[in-house]
């Protein structure tokens, strides 16, 4: 009884096949013109509402829309606005987006001629993400560098806004690593025009990690407009960068802002 089934089955199958078959066209596939809108609407609306705190809808909404064209041609009634417009990457583990699998998810939408990178305008990097510990032992995640690059040359044509945050202040010892990132992004963030630093940019013990992170900045100059600084300390290298695109053009904007003279080893 079970073989009768799948063959009755089959045979159904081809048959429904062979009615929206277009000529030149194999059997095996539906006309990409008559992909049903109402399935499309039916997946999308079983999709839960967003709310401002969950991250998982975005990468949701954005696997389904990348199924195919036509698809995403109609999936994007359900796409709010703002759809990946800022991407924080360091709001708590709860709250944060799942880095690697929107950088998979670019990557497909980039294959697929979709770019969905390019609607990407803010990105929010927590730099001690970059990085574990055990007791005085630093371990660099060059998984997470890697899929950062990616993320930043994905959203290269409409990045304005990058917020950098660290705390607490990065060990000196990771600096080559900083650098090696940073010299990777640099000439991916030539759109960005609004720069905002939070957290503890000094450090103590002549640790100079941010020596890379005060070239990366001063390579901005010329194209950075803004310049905010908020509940941040700076140490000299890091003031000098943010002066240096100060001279360019840019608007320096402090607030809480505690100066730190002498402490970063000059």
């Amino acid at each position: 009884m079970p073989d009768s089934l799948t063959q009755r089955i089959n045979a159904l199958l081809i048959s429904l096949q062979s009615s929206n078959k277009v000529k030149g066209e194999p059997t095996s596939r539906l006309p990409t013109r008559q992909l049903p809108p109402e399935l499309v609407y039916n997946v999308f609306s079983y999709l839960p509402r967003p709310n401002n705190r969950d991250t998982t809808w975005v990468l949701d909404l954005m696997s389904c829309s990348l199924v195919c064209k036509i698809w995403q041609h109609e999936a994007r009634t359900f796409l709010p606005p703002t759809f990946l417009h800022t991407i924080d990457l360091h709001a708590d583990e709860h709250h944060c987006i799942d880095l690697f699998r929107l950088v998979s998810l670019l990557t497909t939408s980039n294959r697929v001629g979709l770019n969905h990178g390019t609607l990407i305008q803010t990105l929010h990097l927590d730099l001690t993400s970059l990085y574990s510990s055990t007791g005085s032992h630093y371990r660099w995640d060059r998984t997470r560098e890697d899929a950062l690059v990616v993320l930043f040359r994905a959203a290269q044509p409409n990045l304005t806004t990058l917020r950098l945050r660290a705390w607490p202040s990065p060990p000196g010892e990771l600096d080559a690593d900083f650098k090696r990132l940073f010299s990777r992004v640099c000439w991916l963030c030539k759109t960005v025009t609004r720069l905002q630093l939070r957290g503890y940019f000094v450090t103590r013990h002549k640790e100079v990690w941010f020596d890379s992170l005060a070239w990366f900045i001063a390579s901005l100059a010329g194209t950075v407009r803004v310049v905010e600084c908020r509940e941040v300390k700076l140490g000299e290298r890091m003031q000098r960068a943010v002066e240096r695109c100060v001279k360019h053009g840019a608007y320096a904007r402090f607030s809480e802002l505690s100066l730190d003279w002498g402490d970063d080893g000059v």
